[in-house]
């Protein structure tokens, strides 16, 4: 299916504009000084709109890139963080429920954002949106540093003290030597690989959802802001759904990595099939639908990814096996939009672009399915930790 012109000028709308107003601006021979001089009403608005446009340009778009740049940087650590987080305070068999919590956490923040950020957006504009959104940030940093506690430095009940023994006898801190070692290890390897997939289509779906229902459904911008919502509650739910099976798993039985390792495959191999019929979805209902289940099962399954990490790696490297999870996560996220952008550029839609989505999904459960077959011995690790550097 391809984008209709109109969905197609509406990103170039500012830019064409601009490009009319300098042309007209040179055929009459306005200069940046004498743009005063014009008496022709409406090109002298131009010409006064394309002045302010060239002083702003460079340093407006340098300024978004530092800020984006540093929102990059600073809301890295939050998986890691929690990752750790809920290593500290649960059991490893007791960990994909909370795991789930705080997965399903953050998709509150972007399934609320669409209607209301575009309500804001259209009733001020993109500047107070922004204002809006940098509030709801510090107002949830100042709520998580006046709450939680590190469990080392609690006095708790002794069915408590004892439920966390393990935990609380596991080293506290990692060396870099120590680190760099996990990278001796086809499990590190494996989580980063499909971590990079799973980033792909997370970012994927997360940058271009509103634009491609804007643009390939020829639905509005204001009811798009709305209906991007339904597959971010989805993925919400997913993400409980895929903490809660992945214990129930444990309890009945399964070996522990395998209780986190196949609802992790399986929910990657659904969100690839249902991103494969969104690509050939030709309604809009029936396309809205495929890219919910799509992300329903999609976060189902990154959900049992970051408690997998937990179950293979020893308690102490938890965090740092997250990381570097969550580093190929990002490489992933990097590559999508910017990929994605170019497919619907060069070819008009979104089909070729969803079909590659849904591919590295597949891969992405090949990776865990025939590449995770062991886990982070402790006592290698620090075998290799140990050994000197070679001359």
């Amino acid at each position: 299916m391809k984008l209709s012109p109109d969905g197609i000028q509406s990103f170039n709308l500012k830019r064409s504009y601009r490009e009319l107003c300098w042309r007209e601006a040179r055929q009459k021979n306005y200069s940046t000084t004498d743009a005063h001089k014009c008496t022709d009403e409406p090109c002298r608005f131009k010409v006064s709109i394309q002045l302010r446009t060239t002083e702003c340009a460079a340093s407006s778009y340098f300024l978004l890139m530092l800020s984006r740049i540093g929102l990059g940087a600073t809301e890295a650590p939050c998986f890691p963080s929690a990752t750790r987080s809920v290593s500290d305070w649960f059991d490893v068999k007791d960990r994909g429920i909370p795991s789930g919590v705080y997965t399903s956490g953050a998709y509150t923040g972007p399934t609320i954002a669409p209607p209301v950020l575009t309500v804001v957006m259209l009733a001020f504009d993109w500047r107070v949106m922004f204002i809006v959104m940098g509030l709801a940030g510090v107002v949830a940093a100042g709520l998580w540093f006046l709450i939680y506690r590190e469990p080392r430095t609690q006095v708790l009940q002794p069915q408590d003290e004892e439920y966390l023994r393990s935990n609380r006898e596991a080293q506290s801190s990692v060396t870099i030597k120590q680190w760099t070692s996990l990278f001796r290890f086809r499990a590190m390897w494996a989580l980063m690989l499909g971590a990079f997939c799973t980033g792909y289509i997370t970012w994927m779906y997360q940058t271009w959802l509103p634009a491609y229902l804007e643009m390939q459904q020829h639905i509005s911008i204001a009811k798009a802001g709305f209906l991007a919502s339904v597959p971010l509650i989805c993925a919400f739910f997913g993400a409980l759904c895929g903490g809660y099976v992945s214990d129930w798993l444990v309890k009945r039985g399964v070996e522990l990595v395998a209780s986190r390792r196949r609802p992790l495959i399986l929910g990657l191999l659904a969100s690839a099939a249902f991103t494969g019929l969104a690509a050939n979805a030709s309604t809009a209902g029936g396309a809205i639908a495929c890219i919910a289940l799509a992300m329903f099962f999609m976060q189902f399954g990154i959900t049992c990814k970051w408690i997998l990490v937990t179950a293979v790696t020893p308690q102490a490297y938890t965090a740092s096996a997250a990381s570097n999870q969550n580093f190929a996560g990002f490489l992933g996220g990097t590559l999508s939009p910017i990929l994605t952008g170019f497919i619907v550029d060069v070819t008009g839609s979104f089909v070729l672009a969803l079909a590659i989505g849904a591919l590295i999904t597949l891969i992405g459960a090949a990776i865990f399915q025939f590449m995770m077959t062991s886990v982070i011995d402790e006592g290698e690790l620090e075998k290799y930790a140990a050994a000197p550097a070679p001359a």
